[in-house]
């Protein structure tokens, strides 16, 4: 494949989420949008600055990662036992994956900006 002047406007992300109890992650699938990294580095400035005025807000806390990720995903890929499973990506759907999977939001967003830093390393 050769190199695009301007990239796709999405890519798919796969990332792997720890679970309480299990050895390894879990991986889900996302579609996520491509920013330029200064668009990423702003996104999570803006977000870990929320957060910290929220420092006691769980509420506020939460919907801060929520409103984060939906600047990143576009699309996510759910599966029951190996069956596709239709959710929505909404901001409800979000919040009940971080409150059942706490680490959800880091992942993603760490995974994230590794895979747009590492696009950059092979140029």
């Amino acid at each position: 494949m050769a190199l695009k002047f301007i990239p796709n406007p999405t890519f798919r992300l796969v990332v792997v989420v720890p679970v309480a109890g299990l050895d390894k992650g879990e991986e889900i699938p996302l579609i996520v949008k491509h920013m330029k990294p200064s668009e990423y580095a702003a996104v999570v400035k803006e977000t870990v600055e929320k957060m910290v005025k929220a420092e006691n807000d769980d509420e506020t806390q939460l919907k801060t990662m929520v409103e984060a990720l939906l600047k990143l995903i576009t699309g996510w890929e759910w599966t029951d036992e190996g069956k596709p499973v239709d959710v929505p990506l909404s901001e409800e759907n979000i919040a009940t994956v971080i409150a059942n999977y706490p680490a959800f939001y880091s992942s993603v967003v760490e995974q994230y900006g590794q895979e747009l830093y590492k696009v950059r390393e092979k140029n």
